[in-house]
């Protein structure tokens, strides 16, 4: 199959900052009770940081369309992944 066109690469399962920052922190048994206030998130990355704090809602509709199975459609997922080294 060919795919064409601009495709958003997110995982169908939506999370928050806050919930991925508990989720990262409790999989690297690490306490999570600080979060970055959004004014140094600006200062480090600029508009791009609107994408951390405000939480947009993307979904992969065009690949949902396709029927493409995500190995790791959660960020529960995603992170055990990750960090399971």
């Amino acid at each position: 199959e060919r795919f064409i066109g601009v495709f958003n690469l997110v995982a169908p399962g939506q999370t928050t900052n806050a919930a991925f920052t508990k989720i990262f922190a409790r999989s690297v048994s690490r306490p999570a009770f600080l979060s970055v206030p959004p004014f140094l998130l600006k200062l480090a990355l600029g508009k791009a940081a609107q994408m951390v704090y405000l939480n947009p809602a993307v979904v992969p509709a065009k690949l949902d369309k396709l029927n493409f199975k995500f190995d790791f459609p959660t960020i529960e997922q995603a992170i055990a992944e990750i960090t399971s080294g």
